[in-house]
C-alpha cells in the first residue's frame, strides 16, 4: 500500500493476509518505509522483511531503472528460489520457509535476466 501523511510524506506499506489453520485470515506486516527509492542504473529491489520460526514475509518495491520489469525471484540461503511479479513495482514473498535471503533477480516479460544483487 502507498500512501502520503499528513505532513505529505510518501510512505510504503507491505502487509501479507494469511489464512489461519482455523479459517480465519489475519494480516501480517511485512515492512515499512517512508520517503522515495534512489535512483539506480540498474533494476533493484529494495527488500525488506522478516523471517525465522518457520515463515518468511519479505518484499519491497521495485526500481525499474526504466526497464520492463516482469518478475523477481529471492534466492534463500538454503537455495530455495520464491518468485514474485511485479505489479504495481512491488514484490512481494511470503513463504513456510524460514531462512535468510541471500540474492534478488530481476527479470523482464520474455524471462531474460536484467538485474541480479545481493538481499
Amino acid at each position: 500500500m502507498r500512501f502520503i501523511d499528513q505532513q505529505g510524506h510518501s510512505w510504503l506499506s507491505l502487509v501479507a493476509a494469511e489464512r489461519n489453520v482455523d479459517g480465519t485470515w489475519a494480516a501480517h506486516g511485512v515492512a515499512c518505509g517512508r520517503g522515495s527509492l534512489p535512483q539506480r542504473s540498474a533494476p533493484w529491489l529494495n527488500l525488506a522483511g522478516q523471517w525465522g520460526q518457520g515463515r518468511l514475509y519479505a518484499g519491497g518495491a521495485i526500481h525499474a531503472a526504466g526497464a520492463a520489469v516482469m518478475s523477481v525471484s529471492l534466492t534463500l540461503e538454503d537455495g530455495t528460489i520464491l518468485e514474485a511479479d511485479a505489479e504495481d513495482d512491488v514484490a512481494l514473498f511470503i513463504s513456510d520457509h524460514d531462512k535468510a535471503p541471500a540474492s534478488v533477480s530481476i527479470f523482464d516479460s520474455k524471462g531474460r535476466l536484467l538485474a541480479t544483487h545481493d538481499a
